[in-house]
């Protein structure tokens, strides 16, 4: 194991709140302004709250990871090196920054196998209180294989496809959410659904410029909700059987909105329209505290949160029970939508917050 003596954060005894999985929590190398990440964003957040001050936020995410690597993610098959040396540069000549955001993610690498073990390194940390999980987006976006079956899914007599991976990213989140129970007990898990990417950012890679790459853009405009959601609604299903609250994403960040998105600026070499941006973070960092705030004062039950936004400004969160009508009737949304009204019949209800 990595020798980790030397960050008192890590080995401290204060409540922890813990980011775990890909780049929609572990954002930095894309923003604009990367020191002032999702990790820092939400501490603050913490802060600001009599339910939540005491509690401190660590980033355990890699970004690119997959629900295929969490467990153990090898350098061979999907490396990090491009993500340490962004945060290297940008630590380097700020020597007032904390040593464990400058050490980037030297200290998750296990010195004998040189992989990241998310499940053994939250282990070790003490007093582990919320887990906020974010797998599923890279299961899409870097493997060729499952994008192929989604898009053979839109074919009339297909949708078997659609319904195959869903079970299979199933059976992989199971097993990630059964180490972290078994592993780190007593702590809450919190799935994040990932967000719609923005519409001029391409899932396959292929250049918009082109004639297949046009064709391409257009699937993924009309036709992504569609063939995510069946993936969508497993994580929903394991959340109400494993008593999760859930964290949706894909109702908040806007894909016609550039600044919801990387450093916010696509003319910029450097955008990615499947980051949170500088403005978006701030976003899923209320939700973040919203939801530790909540299950700190009582409210347990399994629950769907997701903020409403326009432009820049953040406007609300609502919250849902996770029931079954919820799970049979959910839909991997485009980005903001409506406001709902509560409903009497255990509906969508506006949080005050």
């Amino acid at each position: 194991m990595a020798n980790w003596s030397q960050f008192p954060r890590l080995t401290g005894l204060q409540g922890k709140v813990v980011l775990a999985g890909d780049s929609v929590l572990d954002n930095f190398h894309w923003l604009a302004n990367p020191r002032r990440n999702l990790r820092v964003v939400v501490e603050e957040e913490l802060g600001k709250d009599s339910e939540t001050k005491d509690l401190i936020c660590l980033n355990m995410a890699v970004d690119q990871m997959s629900s295929f690597d969490f467990i153990e993610r090898s350098p061979q098959k999907n490396a990090w090196y491009r993500y340490q040396w962004s945060r290297e540069e940008e630590h380097k000549n700020h020597p007032e920054d904390d040593p464990l955001d400058k050490d980037g993610y030297k200290h998750l690498v296990d010195p004998k196998s040189k992989c990241v073990k998310s499940v053994e390194n939250i282990k070790r940390l003490k007093n582990v209180k919320y887990i906020f999980l974010s797998v599923g987006g890279n299961d899409v976006y870097l493997h060729a294989d499952i994008q192929t079956g989604l898009i053979k899914s839109l074919i009339p007599g297909f949708g078997s496809y659609r319904t195959d991976i869903g079970n299979a990213f199933y059976e992989r989140l199971s097993k990630i959410v059964k180490a972290l129970k078994e592993n780190i007990p007593g702590a809450v898990i919190v799935p994040v659904l990932v967000y719609h990417p923005h519409h001029e950012f391409s899932i396959s890679g292929i250049p918009r410029n082109s004639t297949l790459g046009c064709v391409a853009g257009s699937i993924q405009k009309n036709f992504l909700s569609r063939m995510v959601t069946p993936m969508v609604q497993k994580v929903l299903e394991i959340a109400s059987v494993e008593g999760l609250h859930v964290v949706d994403l894909s109702q908040t960040l806007d894909p016609f909105n550039e600044r919801h998105y990387g450093n916010m600026d696509k003319m910029l070499p450097m955008w990615s329209g499947a980051e949170p941006s500088d403005v978006s973070q701030n976003f899923i960092a209320k939700l973040i505290q919203h939801v530790v705030a909540q299950h700190e004062a009582g409210h347990t039950t399994p629950t769907l949160y997701h903020a409403s936004t326009s432009g820049d400004s953040f406007k609300s969160i609502h919250a849902r029970p996770i029931t079954p009508t919820v799970l049979a009737t959910y839909r991997f949304h485009h980005g903001p939508g409506p406001e709902k009204v509560e409903t009497k019949n255990g509906g969508e209800k506006k949080c005050k917050c």
